[in-house]
């Protein structure tokens, strides 16, 4: 018998609806669109919601991967409601709390190859 990792993302979601709390993943829709207008490249975004809990990372990982983390980063474990969809770097913004991160890295735990469990994004707050 094969092992029930959709009972594993269960339990996962529930203890991150317990600790964490909601998002919103903003999933780029299409390419940008530069509007001659406004001078501006323009994006199209639907959302998808889910649960995290939001980690900092500690000042020994940043100074070991200085190239990669920096100060402010910060790391969110989640599950998305829809099971289906995936965030991706450098195109998705994650929405915690009001504030928009940009997500830089994605790790997927995807034992079976057959179902998420968990999604690791590490992220950094968008410039205003």
């Amino acid at each position: 018998m094969a092992f029930d990792y959709l009972a594993m993302r269960n339990m996962a979601t529930g203890l991150l609806t317990e600790f964490g709390d909601s998002f919103i993943l903003r999933k780029q829709t299409d390419k940008p669109k530069y509007d001659p207008k406004t001078k501006k490249t323009e994006y199209t975004f639907t959302e998808h919601k889910g649960v995290c809990v939001m980690k900092t990372y500690s000042d020994e990982a940043m100074g070991q991967l200085s190239n990669i983390i920096e100060s402010g980063d910060v790391a969110f474990i989640c599950t998305m409601n829809d099971i289906s969809i995936i965030p991706q770097a450098d195109k998705d913004k994650l929405i915690f709390n009001g504030i928009v991160y940009n997500i830089i890295r994605v790790s997927t735990s995807n034992p079976s190859g057959k179902t998420v469990v968990v999604h690791t994004l590490q992220c950094r707050r968008a410039g205003v």
